[in-house]
């Protein structure tokens, strides 16, 4: 019987590898024998031994296990997830850049884009995507407003840190009076020249980038709800109200 954090293992692995559950079974339980043939695996994992090999097979052919001599053996996992993450960013630039063209030429063929708008957005990554692309637009530095992110900087940093690659100098956080950053997190930013400001007026996740603001939404069904809007009025409104709060500290 699989322990808490062992199933909890084999979820990750089936998610970020792609991993059916057979594979997912009998990655773990190589990685535990170190090397063995195709029954013992199959006894380990508990899989049927007639659908072992093409399991072991399919290991292979992903990069994760080798064979020699009869014997199926583990690839150094770290070297082997860091070429599969290779391979992800490889492939994540390639369509990212292929979807910057594709825009390009439907600009070109609109008649007139809407250049005002508001929308809401579900989920981390889907709000950190509109944040980027609202920075790469922008020329000046951006507002943040950050309260609720605080409380999750662990678990979003690994997305949030590429946000913070992006920022130009000047950036500023406000952040809540009395309120700590681990200084890891804190060193990323102030490398990027952007600074904090503590404030009692911080009570709400937003960014503004230009004539964009992004707000983060109190949710219960959802992780995150976003929204955003393009309207340089109301950015440039929201950018001197807080503005006139930096100025204060």
């Amino acid at each position: 019987m699989q322990t808490d954090n062992e199933s909890e293992l084999e979820t990750r692995i089936r998610r970020l590898l792609g991993l059916s559950g057979y594979e997912a079974r009998a990655y773990l339980a190589l990685l535990a024998l170190g090397k063995a043939r195709p029954p013992e695996v199959a006894k380990a994992a508990r899989i049927p031994a007639q659908r072992v090999y093409d399991v072991l097979r399919s290991l292979e052919a992903m990069g994760l296990v080798g064979e020699k001599s009869g014997y199926y053996y583990i690839i150094e996992p770290l070297r082997a997830l860091k070429a599969k993450a290779e391979e992800k960013i490889a492939r994540a630039a390639a369509e990212a850049a292929e979807l910057e063209r594709l825009g390009e030429e439907l600009s070109r063929l609109a008649r007139r884009a809407a250049e005002e708008y508001v929308k809401i957005v579900y989920g981390v990554e889907e709000s950190i995507a509109h944040a980027a692309e609202a920075l790469s637009r922008c020329k000046e530095p951006p507002i943040f407003m950050v309260y609720k992110v605080l409380d999750k900087l662990e678990s979003l940093w690994p997305l949030l840190g590429m946000l913070v690659e992006k920022l130009p100098e000047k950036t500023v956080f406000i952040i809540p009076r009395g309120a700590q950053v681990p200084s890891h997190y804190l060193e990323a930013i102030q490398r990027r020249g952007a600074y904090l400001v503590e404030s009692e007026a911080a009570i709400m996740d937003l960014m503004i980038a230009c004539d964009t603001v992004i707000i983060g939404l109190p949710s219960t069904p959802h992780e995150v709800v976003t929204l955003v809007i393009s309207n340089p009025l109301f950015a440039n409104a929201l950018k001197t109200r807080l503005n006139e709060l930096i100025a204060r500290k």
